[in-house]
């Protein structure tokens, strides 16, 4: 559950009218950074909730995700060919036990059918939507869906998280990373 406080009982009157002249420089980025610092400690999700010191018999544990050594599933792009990727883009993929696939190449809605062999995989030729973006998302979408084409093999890294996807010789074309770690 997300609660909004109004800045008023959000920060003190000090603080306020510390802020004002930031507010009227357009330092909005400001304020924003002192809510992300103190929202969650008013909401009740914060350090200032936390308790500070475990018990002496108190176990600590930590489940670990851990990921299939497998294609399948859904996979956010970190990578083509070496050259990152635009942030704030979102450029995923979704592979089914069955080869069908469906996304997003970070403008358009993508879908299709790919052949799942091993550790071999092709991916036929994928439908989509065809909405207009940004110049640069554009070519970054082209470049992931002719990159797709050229699959030819996967490798799972699960410690990381990472799909590659490969080519003839082996070699990454693509990296992605898990978006709903499996356990």
């Amino acid at each position: 559950m997300h609660r909004h406080f109004a800045i008023s009982h959000a920060i003190p009157t000090a603080a306020r009218t510390n802020l004002r002249p930031l507010l009227a420089a357009g330092a909005l980025t400001a304020l924003w950074s002192f809510s992300l610092l103190i929202t969650p400690a008013l909401a009740g999700n914060g350090p200032m909730n936390s308790p500070t010191q475990a018990s002496p018999d108190a176990t600590v544990t930590s489940e670990k995700t851990h990921v299939e050594a497998t294609p399948v599933g859904s996979w956010l792009l970190e990578d083509i060919r070496g050259g990152g990727v635009i942030d704030r883009v979102r450029t995923e993929m979704t592979l089914e036990s069955d080869g069908r696939i469906s996304g997003s190449g970070g403008c358009n809605r993508i879908m299709g059918q790919g052949k799942l062999d091993g550790e071999t995989l092709t991916i036929g030729p994928l439908a989509g939507t065809r909405m207009a973006c940004p110049p640069a998302v554009m070519e970054q979408e082209d470049r992931f869906l002719k990159t797709l084409e050229e699959v030819k093999g996967w490798r799972v890294e699960t410690e990381q998280q990472k799909l590659h996807l490969l080519d003839g010789a082996g070699e990454t074309l693509l990296i992605f990373s898990a978006t709903t770690p499996q356990k």
